[in-house]
C-alpha cells in the first residue's frame, strides 16, 4: 500500500502516520490544528494501479501543559546553574558501568582540564589528579558508597592539571539506582576550599606564634578569653608573682 498526504506531500509504504510538510497551522501558543487527507492506493511493481479512496479529517493537539513544563524545567536549570556558579560548586555524575564521569563547566575549571564536547571524561582523569597519598582512601569511600547505595562526604587534595598547583577539595555524593535497585550513577559535588584552608592555617600559625611570644615574654602579660577568664600568663608575670610572694 501507498499513502499520499495532504498538500502534495510525501508518498511512503505502510500504514499512514505522517502529516505532510506545511499542513500544520499554529492556532494559539498552546494548540496545534492540523487539517489532512489520506489517499489509499494499490501499487504493484509496475506502478500505481488503483485508487481505493480518501479519508479527510483534522487533528487538534493541546500542548500547553508540555510547554509550561519545559519552560519550568529550563528556569530550574538556569537557577541551578547560577547557584552553582556563585558558589563555585562543581557537579559530577559517575557512571559506574562505563567508568566515565560527566562534568559540568565548573568541574573542568576546578581540575584545570580542557572541556570536552559532551562533558564526559574517563575515570582516570579524576583519579590521576588526586594526590597519590589520598587516592586509596578516596576510592575506598566511593566503593563503599556504591555497595551500600548510600551517600558520603570526602576531603582530598588534587594537583591541578593546567599548572600542577595543589588544591584542597571537599566532595559530597549520593547514588542513583536503576530499576533493579542497583547503583547506576554516583552523583555529587566538588568545591575548591584551598583559600579557606590557607586562611585557617594562617590563623593557627598566628595564634601559635602569639602564644609562644606571650609565654617567653619577660614582661607581665595576662591574656583572658571572651568571658574574661585567665587564658594565658607570660613567664615574666610568673616571675613577678614569685617575687611578690617571696617579699611577702
Amino acid at each position: 500500500d501507498v499513502c499520499e498526504l495532504a498538500g502534495g506531500g510525501r508518498k511512503f509504504a505502510g500504514a499512514p502516520s505522517l502529516i505532510a510538510p506545511g499542513a500544520l497551522k499554529l492556532q494559539r501558543e498552546d494548540e496545534i490544528d492540523a487539517p489532512f487527507y489520506i489517499r489509499f492506493v494499490v501499487k504493484d511493481r509496475a506502478g500505481i494501479v488503483g485508487d481505493i479512496g480518501r479519508t479527510f479529517g483534522r487533528i487538534g493537539i493541546n500542548i500547553s501543559d508540555r510547554t509550561r513544563t519545559e519552560a519550568a524545567l529550563r528556569e530550574s536549570e538556569q537557577r541551578l546553574r547560577l547557584a552553582t556558579e556563585a558558589a563555585a560548586l562543581g557537579i559530577w555524575e559517575w557512571n559506574v558501568a562505563t567508568n566515565h564521569i560527566r562534568w559540568d563547566a565548573q568541574m573542568f575549571r576546578i581540575y584545570g582540564v580542557a572541556p570536552t564536547e559532551d562533558g564526559m571524561v574517563p575515570y582516570a582523569t579524576w583519579s590521576k589528579a588526586v594526590a597519590p597519598e589520598d587516592l586509596p582512601e578516596q576510592e575506598r569511600i566511593l566503593r563503599d558508597t556504591v555497595e551500600r547505595r548510600g551517600s558520603s562526604t570526602r576531603a582530598f587534595r588534587i594537583n591541578r592539571h593546567s599548572d600542577g598547583v595543589e588544591r584542597h577539595i571537599e566532595a559530597v555524593e549520593t547514588v542513583r539506582v536503576n530499576e533493579q535497585g542497583e547503583t547506576e550513577w554516583v552523583v555529587g559535588t566538588n568545591v575548591d576550599v584551598t583559600e579557606h584552608i590557607q586562611v585557617e592555617n594562617a590563623l593557627r600559625t598566628a595564634h601559635d606564634t602569639f602564644r609562644h611570644l606571650v609565654e617567653q615574654s619577660p614582661f607581665g602579660i595576662y591574656a583572658v578569653d571572651a568571658d574574661f577568664r585567665l587564658a594565658q600568663v607570660s613567664a615574666g608575670a610568673h616571675r613577678g608573682t614569685a617575687r611578690h610572694h617571696t617579699h611577702a
